[in-house]
This record gives structure tokens, C-alpha cells and sequence, in this order.
């Protein structure tokens, strides 16, 4: 949704800098050369307006003008066709794109290359505008990265700025700078201000604003969106955007369960929109979710028929998702499973797997909601595993503690209530931590079931709050799957202890978390724990935590108070739970007494180490990544002054940076480039001295399309290498830095002649 005052630079450059050829004509309006047919003077009438009438917002009357001579005077002329591509590239956005292809090709060859730029811009503001997919996208990115590669000397300041701030949103846009995303947001803000460029402005707002969005930060979502919306009411050459702005702030009424206002703002955006153009289709797809999120099901069907019989381009990728997951939430709601699995099997398939880019991270739960009900207990686990493993928690906290739920409920189903109630603590523990007040289930049913079985009065509130529903047995305060596992823990004098230490120490007891404050009325117990926990496997000899907690003290005195803790222990994790075995002269704790993330940790790693060493590379990149998603900090980090942990904190994370290298090699073998980019960074935020995360994060860099990027992460690394050590880049960094500068494609012998030491 971009163009306003990008499009008036455009004009303004365009006229400032193309040569016309001087030819005098008579004095004569516009009209009255249009009506004598003659197009030459008309021409120069419409060229000496058309960038006024582009910075007062008047497409239309400029679309009009160009209409009125002949297509093929129109066609031959490059200045009128940008002008008319200009005019329409919102409201025709697909006969444009062809026509700026063609335009680009042209003034290409006439070495005009600021024009050229231009028309990169205003591609990649229709591409983003009309949600585009990731491949699609993708591929204009790189394309109008390489040009400006090629050309940046050739540049004026202007266009190179304009460009480079769509570029990068681009980008940004497609998940390549997912890390650096607040950043990019606010660097675009910074130049547009400086540039003076309001459209890059309204979109940098939305960018953040989509950023809040996926943190499921609504208020402040919605905040961005008022603050683009002021930019637009500055000049009417911005209005053509506000349907734009309409879309995500119904989009996010959705998200918060408030129908009315997204419906509003849907019609608000149609009622903004000139006549035939494309984006209504889009507005009439918030209408569509709307219905789905009340169970109004009756008008679903005639509105997807609408979009995929009247949108202007039937090969439309955007038609084509509307026709799967439209098709498959009518036929879920609908309580309809032959169809429902119908849809679900066509979007397994491989060919149908980039629709799920268009609501990313969303799809996939609609597809894993949509497989629970037909009872496909296998796909959905796949889906939710997928999301979960893949999905960085910190990004995406709303959709993956809805995964945690929709996770929760298929082990309800399959019968291991023990699992779904870690799933749901899970769940919680995320709602409270990412301030999130409501899940992304598409079925109220199924959210009430969550609200009931997960005891989550966040949850249960919501229900109550924006559907006046009430939650069947919740009175009860307490859901029958826990009452079960209690019930069976009691009987079998069993209790289930989870123990966190990679970050801050954190400790469970049947799914409950005892609390920062009563730990910290415990400091001599818990450092002992610690300690136990370091020495879990040879045990911790007696002597030593008496020499180190009793110094001065008698034997006698130290061992009596050893055992008072060690009961003080057992007492905090219940009596009747035995997982620490103090013997004659070592404590230690006892194997399947209790779960360790430490523990899970290195039995991924060890398992990803022996499958690569046999050659099944996928199984052992598939451990290596379930290694790295317990590893959520470095281990017990605040305790800075125990040699143990100090040395048990550096050797899990020599592991996790091994499994980080390891996985890199492999997401560029596979061509997943943007994981081997997040996983290059992972290893270098870990150990920011490490010169090979360094080069293998150049390749990724190369790879995402992103070359203009290696001299910000190159001189990163200098800066840091000079500044802490007084020394340059290794030989092999600099030399693999001027070959990837110069053009070179790494190839898959630079990756995988790569050790770490």
C-alpha cells in the first residue's frame, strides 16, 4: 500500500532529469488537442501537468487523460505508459506488473537507471500491498538488489535511499530480517522523515505495527495503524493507501475477537477503493473470517465464490489459498469431514505448501485445528511439532502458546493426559509471560474445550467476555484431566518434577511452578541443588559441599546440617518423592526420578552427533534442532562465582554452538537459507569471536539475497575483534569476504571445508 509521495519523488525526479525534446506547438489546451487529434501536442499538455496532478492525488483524472489517446499512441510513448502504470498499479495491479517489466527493459538499455529504480520502488510497493507470496516477492527483492549492486555509483542519492528502504522491507516482509525486523521497521522510518517520503512513512508505521501484531501486542498494533492513518489525512495524494491500513486494522479486530469493528473497518476500506479494484477482494476476505469467527456460515460460500470467480487474475496465488483454506474452514465449521479431509490432504501436498505463507504462522494451526476434528491424530502433532520447533517463541508468542493448546487437546484425545497438562502449563506460562489474553482457535467449541481442560481463567474469561459463554464444569475449579493425574500420582505416591536451568533456575512440581520469591528464601538449599545437579551423574561428594557451606564448622555439626537441607529438600519436593539419593560419603540424584532440560539437551545432541556420523543427515539435523530449543539461555546464567557451573555453563555451550555449525552446513545443503541464516546468527550471538559462524553467516547472507549486507556484518566483526583483542579477521574470513563482495556464488565446498575448533 505504497505510492503517495513515493510517487510524487517519482514524478518529480522523472521531470527534473529526462531530457524532452524541445518542439514548439502552438498555445492549445489539453482537451482541445485530444479533440483535434493531435496526440503530440496533447502529450506535452498532459506531461507539463502530470506531476501536479500526481502530488495533489489525482489519479484518476491522470489515468483518465491517458485514456483518452489511442492505445497504440500509448503503448509507443514509455513517459505516458508509466504515467498510466502509475495511475492504476493498485487498482490493476497484475496487467502493471507486465507493463513495468517491459518499462524496466526499455529505459535499461537507454542507461536510464535513477527511472529504473523508480520502477523497482513501485513494483515492490505492489507486491507488498497485495500480500504477495514469499517466492514472488522473493524474486523481485533480488532482482532489485542486483541492480542496485550493479548501479549504486550510477544512483542519485534520492533514488538509491528510495530504494534501499523498499528493499529491505521486502525483506523484512518475506522473514529473510526476521532478527533485525524493529530495526529495519525504524531505519525506514528514519530516512522516509528525511526524505520527506510519506509513503515509506505510512508503511515503516505498519510495518511495526504488523510486528506488535505477530507479538500479539494488539493495542500497539492498533496504535501504528492511527499513527499511518495521520500521515494519510496530511495529503489527499495518500488517500488511495487507506483501504491499506483498513485491512490490518481489521485484520487485528479479528485477532482480539472484536467482530463488529472489524467488519467497520472492511467496509470503511471497500467505501475507500476506486472501482475495479483488486484490493476489494481482499477486504471481502476480512468480511469472510468475520462469519467464520461468529459460525455465521450461510453467506461463506456465495463470498468465496465471489473471489474466486470475479478476481481479475484467475492463475492468482491469492485466488488459489482463498479456494483452500476458505474451502477448508467452511467444511470444519460446517462439520463437514468428508470435505474437511479432502482440503486437508490437497494442502499436504508439496506443490500447496507456500500457501501457507499468506498467514503465517496462523495456517498452519487452521490446518492442525481442521486434522484434530477428522481425528488425523498423526498430521496434526506434524503440524503443531513443526510449529513449535520451528517457530521462534519470542516472535511469534501468540500463535505458538495456541499450538501449546491445540497440543494439549490431541494428547486429551490420544489418551496422555499427563503430556497435555505440560502442554497447557506451557500455554499458561506463555499467556503470562507475552501478556496474551486469548488464543487463535477459529472454533468456539474448541476454545471452550481449551478454557475447561487447561483450568485457564485467562482463557475462561475471554470465552465469557466476548461470546457470553459459559464454560461447562468450570465451576468446579479444577478440569477432570488434572483431577486425574492427580488422582494417579496420589495412589502411586508420584509426583513429577521439572527442573529448567538453561537461564535462570526454575522448578515444577505436577506442573506447577514454585515461585522466584519462595525460592529466594531458600538461597543455602538451592545452591546445594545446583551443585547436585552439576554433579548429577558422578555424585557430589559430602566433603566438599561441607568444606564449601560449613568452613570452620566440626564434621559432626557440617553433616547435621547437610542433612537438615538435604531433608529441607525433600520436604520442598515432597516427602514421598524420591529423586535425590544421599549416600555414605556423595549425594546425587537418581535417574527417572525426575526431568532435566540439561539432560534433554544433550541426549539430542549426542543422538544428532551419532546419526551424522552414520550419514542420516536428516534425522540428525532434526536432533540438533530439538537440542537447540531446550538450550534457551546459557545454563543457571546469573551464577557467575561457582568454578562448577562456570565450567559445566562453557561445555554445553561449546555443544550448542557444535549442533548450531552442524545444522548450518545442513540448512545450506537442503537450500533453506533463511534457517542456515538464523542459525549462523544463533552461533555467532553465542560466541561473537567465532570467525567460522561469521563466514558461514556471509554464504546464508549471499543466499537470502542480501549482498549488500556483508560489509554491516563484516565490519561488525572487525569492530569486535579489534576492540576486544586488538586483532584483524582471520586470512580465510578476509579472503572469502572480498570473493563474496566481487559476486562469486559460495559454493558447497566453501561450507563444507569449514571446521570449528
Amino acid at each position: 500500500m505504497l505510492v503517495g509521495y513515493s510517487i510524487y519523488i517519482i514524478v518529480y525526479l522523472t521531470f527534473r532529469n529526462f531530457d524532452l525534446i524541445e518542439i514548439n506547438y502552438p498555445m492549445i489546451t489539453f482537451e482541445e488537442a485530444i479533440k483535434k487529434g493531435d496526440y503530440p501536442a496533447a502529450e506535452k499538455c498532459f506531461l507539463e501537468d502530470a506531476g501536479r496532478y500526481l502530488r495533489e492525488g489525482r489519479y484518476s483524472l491522470v489515468r483518465q487523460r491517458i485514456e483518452l489517446f489511442p492505445n497504440d499512441y500509448r503503448q509507443d510513448k514509455p513517459l505516458l505508459s508509466f504515467y498510466h502504470c502509475v495511475s492504476i498499479h493498485l487498482i490493476e495491479p497484475f496487467a502493471t506488473r507486465k507493463k513495468f517489466f517491459e518499462l524496466i527493459e526499455y529505459f535499461y538499455k537507454k542507461k536510464s537507471y535513477d527511472r529504473v529504480s523508480l520502477i523497482y520502488s513501485t513494483l515492490l510497493i505492489n507486491y507488498m500491498y497485495y500480500e504477495e507470496t514469499n517466492d514472488k516477492l522473493l524474486t523481485l527483492t533480488q532482482k532489485a538488489q542486483k541492480f542496485i549492486e550493479k548501479h549504486e555509483s550510477d544512483l542519485k542519492d534520492e533514488y538509491r535511499k528510495i530504494l534501499k528502504i523498499w528493499v529491505q522491507l521486502g525483506k523484512w516482509w518475506i522473514f529473510l530480517e526476521y532478527d533485525r525486523a524493529f530495526e529495519i521497521a525504524m531505519q525506514a522510518e528514519e530516512i522516509s522523515l528525511e526524505l520527506k517520503d510519506e509513503v515509506a512513512l505510512i508503511f515503516s508505521r505498519m510495518a511495526l505495527g504488523r510486528l506488535y501484531l505477530e507479538l500479539g501486542k494488539f493495542k500497539k498494533a492498533l496504535a501504528q495503524y492511527e499513527k499511518a492513518e495521520r500521515v494519510i489525512a496530511m495529503s489527499n495524494a495518500n488517500r488511495m493507501y487507506e483501504p491499506f491500513v483498513r485491512w490490518f486494522k481489521a485484520n487485528t479486530y479479528l485477532y482480539m475477537r472484536s467482530i463488529s469493528e472489524a467488519r467497520e473497518e472492511a467496509e470503511k476500506g471497500k467505501a475507500g477503493l476506486d472501482k475495479g479494484s483488486a484490493f476489494y477482494y481482499h477486504l471481502c476476505l476480512i468480511e469472510l473470517f468475520c462469519n467464520f469467527y461468529t459460525k455465521n456460515l450461510e453467506p461463506c460460500e456465495a463470498i468465496i465464490d465471489k473471489i474466486l470467480y470475479e478476481y481479475p487474475d484467475p492463475n492468482s496465488e491469492f485466488r488459489i489459498y482463498v479456494m483452500l483454506f476458505g474451502q477448508l474452514l467452511l467444511s470444519y465449521l460446517g462439520e463437514d469431514r468428508v470435505k474437511t479431509d479432502y482440503y486437508c490432504k490437497r494442502l499436504s501436498q508439496t506443490e500447496n505448501s507456500k500457501f501457507y505463507m499468506y498467514e503465517y504462522p496462523l495456517t498452519y494451526l487452521h490446518v492442525a485445528e481442521a486434522n484434530l476434528f477428522i481425528n488425523d491424530f498423526k498430521a496434526t502433532y506434524n503440524t503443531l511439532n513443526n510449529l513449535i520447533n520451528e517457530t521462534p517463541e519470542n516472535r511469534f508468542p501468540h500463535a505458538v502458546a495456541t499450538a501449546q493448546a491445540l497440543m494439549g487437546l490431541l494428547y486429551i484425545r490420544s489418551k496422555e493426559e499427563a503430556k497435555a497438562i505440560k502442554c497447557f502449563d506451557i500455554m499458561k506460562r506463555m499467556m503470562v509471560a507475552y501478556e496474551i489474553e486469548e488464543l487463535e482457535i477459529i472454533n468456539i467449541d474448541v476454545l471452550k474445550e481449551i478454557a475447561y481442560m487447561s483450568d485457564s481463567k485467562a482463557i475462561q474469561n475471554f470465552v465469557g467476555q466476548y461470546y457470553q459463554a459459559p464454560i461447562p464444569g468450570s465451576e468446579s475449579g479444577e478440569s477432570p484431566i488434572r483431577k486425574k493425574v492427580r488422582e494417579e500420582n496420589s495412589s502411586t505416591t508420584h509426583h513429577i518434577i521439572e527442573i529448567y536451568t538453561f537461564g535462570n533456575l526454575k522448578i515444577f512440581i505436577n506442573g506447577r511452578q514454585i515461585s522466584s520469591v519462595q525460592l529466594g528464601r531458600q538461597k543455602k538449599l538451592i545452591n546445594l541443588l545446583k551443585l547436585i545437579i552439576v554433579n548429577r551423574d558422578k555424585g557430589l561428594p559430602k566433603e566438599i559441599v561441607c568444606d564449601r557451606f560449613w568452613d570452620g564448622y566440626s564434621a559432626e555439626s557440617a553433616r547435621n546440617n547437610l542433612n537438615m537441607l538435604l531433608s529441607r529438600i525433600r520436604k520442598l519436593f515432597g516427602k514421598d518423592r524420591s529423586f535425590i539419593s544421599s549416600e555414605t560419603d556423595s549425594i546425587r540424584l537418581i535417574k527417572g526420578g525426575y526431568w532435566l532440560d540439561v539432560n534433554e539437551f544433550e541426549n539430542s545432541f549426542f543422538q544428532g552427533e551419532n546419526q551424522y556420523q552414520k550419514g542420516n543427515t536428516q534425522e540428525a539435523l532434526a536432533a540438533f534442532e530439538q537440542a537447540v530449543t531446550f538450550y534457551q539461555d546459557d545454563f543457571l546464567i546469573n551464577d557467575l562465582y561457582e568454578d562448577d557451573i562456570n565450567e559445566t555453563r562453557e561445555i554445553l555451550k561449546r555443544k550448542l554452538i557444535h549442533a548450531l555449525f552442524k545444522s548450518t552446513g545442513l540448512y545450506l545443503n537442503n537450500g533453506d537459507y533463511h534457517k542456515a541464516h538464523q542459525s549462523a546468527q544463533k552461533m555467532i550471538a553465542s560466541d561473537p569471536y567465532c570467525e567460522t559462524g561469521y563466514r558461514l553467516l556471509f554464504m546464508a547472507t549471499v543466499f537470502s539475497g542480501n549482498r549488500s549486507g556483508l560489509t554491516q556484518v563484516y565490519n561488525k566483526l572487525c569492530d569486535k575483534l579489534q576492540n576486544d583483542l586488538s586483532v584483524e579477521p582471520e586470512v580465510k574470513t578476509q579472503e572469502l569476504m572480498k570473493r563474496l563482495i566481487q559476486g562469486a556464488i559460495p559454493s558447497h565446498r566453501m561450507w563444507e571445508s569449514e571446521e570449528l575448533f
